[in-house]
Parts: structure tokens; sequence; C-alpha cells
């Protein structure tokens, strides 16, 4: 049997963690949710729950559907299937942030924190060593900074040059993210604390062009678009 990657394990402990909150009889719901969508979530077993049938629950948990006990107990699934890049709304990390913190995750008992926290780190680790192709390792990153987590250690995984394509995916939240954490409304970052903001804008602006500097004789010429748009971008900014 192969051996489980440090995101798997991870996973399992979230299954293992949360194990203890029963399947949800019923949900309440909207009365404008289809309650045919929810039907799945209460017959099947969590693991076989595919992202088509519990992505629409998981983008209306907690607003329109169901209480915090019943996103506790799907939340395992929800994280294994974010892990896998699905397409639903609902399996965003960040959007799975702003539900934790609807949910008040931080009055939760310390495992639970612990187990959710070590998903969403393994989880950015996993991207970085991904080509942006594969996944977009931002969407982790926003997640993490939407849950206040220690926001310098994660940039500091971008700043590895022996990563991979850790530079690309620099490139790649440099495009999408510089200028839009000036202070004003980012479609990527969501309600960010001013202080975040600050913090990873100065970051990117201070380590980021020696980074992809050095990147630029290491990745293919079909991915050297991304790092010159990004030096790009950096020199605007810098102005």
């Amino acid at each position: 049997m192969d051996e489980m990657s440090p995101l798997q394990r991870a996973v399992e402990r979230c299954y293992e963690v949360f194990a203890v909150y029963p399947r949800p009889r019923l949900l309440d719901a909207s009365p404008l949710r289809d309650r045919d969508l929810m039907k799945p979530l209460l017959s099947l077993p969590l693991r076989e729950l595919s992202d088509e049938q519990i992505g629409p629950y998981a983008g209306y948990a907690l607003t329109t559907v169901g209480g915090v006990d019943d996103y506790r107990y799907f939340l395992p699934r929800i994280l294994h299937l974010a892990t896998q890049a699905q397409g639903w709304p609902g399996l965003d990390p960040s959007l799975i942030g702003e539900k934790l913190k609807r949910a008040g995750w931080l009055d939760w008992p310390a495992d639970e924190q612990a187990a959710i926290r070590h998903l969403f780190e393994e989880a950015w680790q996993r991207a970085l060593r991904r080509h942006p192709d594969e996944e977009n390792a931002e969407d982790w990153l926003c997640g993490m900074v939407g849950l206040d987590f220690g926001v310098v250690a994660a940039l500091e995984a971008l700043d590895d040059p022996h990563a991979g394509n850790s530079a690309l995916q620099l490139a790649g939240i440099v495009r999408s993210s510089v200028s839009e954490l000036d202070g004003s409304k980012s479609r990527f970052w969501g309600d960010m604390s001013d202080d975040n903001r600050a913090v990873i804008r100065t970051w990117l602006l201070d380590r980021c062009g020696e980074r992809l500097h050095r990147a630029l004789g290491s990745v293919s010429e079909a991915d050297l678009w991304h790092i010159e748009q990004a030096l790009q971008v950096l020199e605007r900014q810098r102005g």
C-alpha cells in the first residue's frame, strides 16, 4: 500500500476529528432552496458524496441551509474535495474560510482547529509544488489569510528557490493581487484586514523581484511569460 502524502494524512485527520458529529436527519433550508439537492446529503455515506452532490450545500451552508453542527459533519468531505480543485464555489478555500468564521470556529475544540489549520497549510504547500495550470496556490493563501493564519510564514514558503513551481505561483499572485492590495476592494482577497493587506503588499513588493529574476533561467520558455509579466507589474507598482 502506498504511503499517504502529508496532505492525505491531513485530510484523514479531519475525517477522524469531526467523526463525532452525526449525519443530520434533516437540514433546515430556505424555501428558495431545492430540497431534492439535499436528499443525497441525508442518505449517502460522507466519503461517497461527490462534488456535484455536496457543492451546492457547501455554498449555501449556514446562510440558507443548515446549522453549525451540520456544517461540521460535512466539513471533512468539503475540505477533501477542495484539495481536488473542484469548481463549486462552496469548495473554494476562501469561501470555506468565510463559512468557518461565520460558524465561530475559533471557539471549537482545539483538535478541530488544529486539523483545519494543518489541512490548509498542507494544501498550500502542495499547491506551491504544482504548476499554475494544475492548481492555483493563491486560493489556499486567500483562505489562510481570511482565517488569520500566519501570513508571513505562509509567504516565506514562496521564497524557497528549491520549491520548483513556486516561482510561477508567486508570479501569478503578483499579477493578480499587487495592484489590488493598495487599499481598494479586491475580488481575490475579500474583506482582508488592513494590517494583513499591508503585510502582503509590502512582502510582495520587497521580496518578489529578486526571486522572480532568479527564476528566469530555470523555468521553461513556455512559462517565461508568467515571470516577465509579474516583473512588469512590480515595476509599475514601484513606479
